[in-house]
């Protein structure tokens, strides 16, 4: 069983890899195609996740990967597998601008196959960060209108992301990343991005950006980003 739901996932990342901007890098590059290809086939280790993860992401990403809300340094524990591990590649591979990053990634077992799929396990199975930071709370029923309108096709009525396809979980992530991710997606600064994503945050106004991210950092996360 456990080998068709692999295989299911490995043609659903072909089709991906074929037809989507997520993986824009991975269509130019083939060698991030073949790191997330080759981690998703491989039996994670949750507990060697946990020690590359305390030694190459802790400073930055906090002990339990709860983020940094003043850094706009995002929360990972409890985001959804098959989306760490695309980005996780994405950066190792330079397809996504991330120096800090980039720097993590090109350092032994972490730009390995076994060590993204690792890592990936390992912060999909902890608990979400219990206190996001948020907005203002002013527009909250306009952010979640915008949100439902442009957004929970793909990430989901409560923002719960994907378990199948690279979509994150967005609920319950801090407001200061979501919020900077959002202007950067409405100014056409963010490479690795479905153009509908950036065409519909481009029709947005900065009222309206702020009311979604603060609407998102209020959601329940979801228990566990398998």
């Amino acid at each position: 069983m456990e080998d068709t739901h692999v295989n299911a996932r490995l043609t659903l990342l072909a089709a991906l890899l074929g037809l989507t901007g997520v993986h824009a890098a991975a269509q130019t590059n083939p060698h991030a195609a073949a790191l997330i290809r080759d981690a998703m086939a491989l039996e994670p280790d949750a507990e060697r996740g946990a020690a590359l993860y305390r030694e190459h992401c802790s400073d930055c990403h906090g002990e339990k990967a709860w983020g940094d809300a003043a850094k706009a340094v995002p929360s990972l524990a409890g985001q959804r597998e098959f989306y760490l591990v695309t980005q996780l590649a994405a950066i190792a591979e330079l397809g996504r601008i991330a120096p800090d990053m980039h720097r993590a990634l090109q350092r032994g077992d972490l730009a390995q196959p076994q060590g993204v799929r690792d890592l990936a396990a390992y912060l999909a199975g902890e608990p979400p960060g219990r206190n996001p930071q948020h907005g203002a709370g002013r527009a909250l029923e306009a952010g979640e209108r915008a949100y439902t309108r442009g957004c929970a096709q793909c990430h989901g009525a409560r923002a719960e992301g994907s378990a199948e396809e690279p979509i994150p979980a967005l609920a319950g992530q801090h407001y200061s990343y979501l919020i900077l991710q959002l202007r950067n997606f409405s100014a056409g600064h963010r490479g690795l991005v479905e153009p509908p994503v950036l065409d519909f945050t481009a029709g947005l106004s900065p009222d309206e950006l702020e009311a979604i991210a603060d609407y998102l950092s209020r959601l329940p996360p979801a228990a566990a980003g398998r």
